[in-house]
């Protein structure tokens, strides 16, 4: 008679957080679409970048359980999840290398707004050059 062997499952917190935000955007953005229908404004809240202060991110740099939403922010370039949790970079070292590149705007594909000024972004969360 052989030994079975077989493959115990054991989901990690990453793995957790990650489908728990999954279902947490799915519901938010259900959310604010229904609302924008019912009330016919059309207004979306917006988010604020911890590394830049840049105001128009779709969804909160992390959700109410720390786990990060991946978006990139467009003014700065910094990937919640990647760039803290994959590479262990702070969002003070980041914006340190960022305000000593230049502070440049950083997507290709988002164009910088007319009135974008990285010094006034800034100062939105308390840094100023």
């Amino acid at each position: 008679m052989g030994i079975s062997s077989f493959i115990v499952y054991q989901p990690t917190i990453s793995l957790w957080c990650q489908k728990t935000d999954i279902l947490e955007r799915f519901l938010n953005q259900a959310a604010v679409l229904t609302t924008s229908i019912d009330n016919n404004e059309g207004d979306i809240k917006m988010y604020t970048c911890p590394v830049c202060g840049y105001e128009k991110l779709l969804e909160p740099a992390y959700d109410r359980y720390g786990c990060c939403s991946y978006e990139i922010c467009p003014s700065c370039g910094y990937q919640y999840g990647y760039h803290d949790d994959d590479q262990g970079i702070s969002h003070a070292q980041y914006r340190d290398n960022w305000i000593k590149n230049g502070a440049k705007w950083h997507s290709r594909v988002i164009q910088k707004p007319d009135n974008w000024d990285a010094k006034t972004q800034l100062l939105r969360i308390g840094i100023k050059l």
